[in-house]
């Protein structure tokens, strides 16, 4: 059941959602590429970091960008009056900003991320271990992949100093968070990634930057997958491990190897294609994902909130700033 504390900030992310979801549209961001997360710690705590160059791309991630684009701009709807009177006239991809920081992003993974820590927390204390891990490892999804496309350091250098100022309000409080969660950081982002894909290849109106923005998040699932099912999970290296951490391994490895396989043999843009993987890439990262006791996640979920709230009052306050600007003259 959900607590006092939740309903108070639902109650003000729910409020402020709509203004924010009003406003967003009205700030100029891009996104670029992606930053290599940091390396996940192996077994005796050996970093193993992903090489730095992409991984040989899978036949879905070579010349398949552009050929995607161009079937999709094949495939959208006829112009005119009859056509546009039905058409879909929203595309996911306009919500994603282009070359900076997407604020509107950090508020819907922190969001998804708060909630879930509170859900893990009250499913542990309700003494349904699976769906607290379940739960878990999808805050460490959200915060993984609002690191990943969201927060790189390139992007920050381009975005307006009222929008930075906000990254760097929240931003401590994330590091911290994200950091204290236990999902191996390759499997939080593969499965992240995959799962983001799934909202592009859903758009109603879906254009050529969504299916460019599958295709990007599709080749760090490649490279990540193959990362951890080659390297973190060689064989050799797994059967040194104590038999409770190879049977983990074993599992895992099994769960990439069949989302890689779905994505292989299927279409990369179709949405059936990516929830098949998605499952298998879930199956990972929540069978690696350890549980700790419930006054742990407990203490996650609070952290949450406050990361939550520091945002919140960060960004209200670049709103008020702005509206005190005048607007220099054309």
């Amino acid at each position: 059941m959900p607590t006092g504390s939740d309903f108070v900030w639902g109650s003000l992310q729910t409020a402020t959602n709509h203004l924010l979801d009003h406003l967003h549209h009205h700030l100029d961001r891009q996104m670029g590429p992606p930053m290599a997360p940091p390396p996940w710690q192996g077994s005796g705590g050996v970093a193993l970091a992903p090489p730095a160059p992409a991984l040989a791309p899978a036949p879905w991630t070579a010349a398949a960008v552009g050929a995607a684009g161009a079937g999709v701009a094949a495939a959208a709807p006829p112009t005119g009056p009859a056509a546009d009177a039905t058409a879909p006239t929203w595309s996911y991809a306009e919500d994603v900003a282009v070359g900076a920081t997407c604020l509107n992003c950090l508020r819907k993974h922190l969001g998804t991320a708060t909630q879930a820590l509170a859900a893990a927390r009250d499913a542990a204390q309700q003494g349904t271990p699976d769906v607290a891990r379940r739960y878990l490892a999808r805050a460490s999804a959200e915060l993984a992949v609002l690191e990943q496309y969201d927060l790189a350091p390139d992007l920050l250098a381009r975005t307006p100093p009222a929008d930075r100022a906000v990254v760097e309000a929240v931003r401590p409080c994330l590091d911290r968070l994200r950091s204290a969660l236990p999902t191996p950081e390759a499997a939080a982002v593969v499965w992240g990634s995959v799962d983001e894909a799934i909202r592009f290849a859903r758009s109603p109106r879906r254009t050529p930057r969504d299916a460019a923005e599958v295709m990007r998040r599709l080749q760090v699932v490649d490279t990540q997958g193959a990362f951890l099912e080659r390297v973190a999970f060689d064989p050799a290296t797994v059967r040194t491990w104590p038999p409770g951490q190879q049977d983990q391994a074993w599992a895992a490895r099994a769960a990439l190897r069949e989302g890689s396989h779905r994505l292989d043999q299927g279409d990369p843009l179709d949405p059936a294609t990516l929830e098949a993987a998605a499952v298998a890439y879930e199956a990972a990262a929540v069978g690696l994902t350890p549980l700790p006791d419930a006054a742990t996640l407990a203490q996650w979920a609070d952290a949450a909130h406050r990361c939550q709230a520091m945002f919140y009052a960060a960004y209200l306050q670049r709103l008020q700033t702005a509206r005190k600007t005048p607007t220099p003259p054309a």
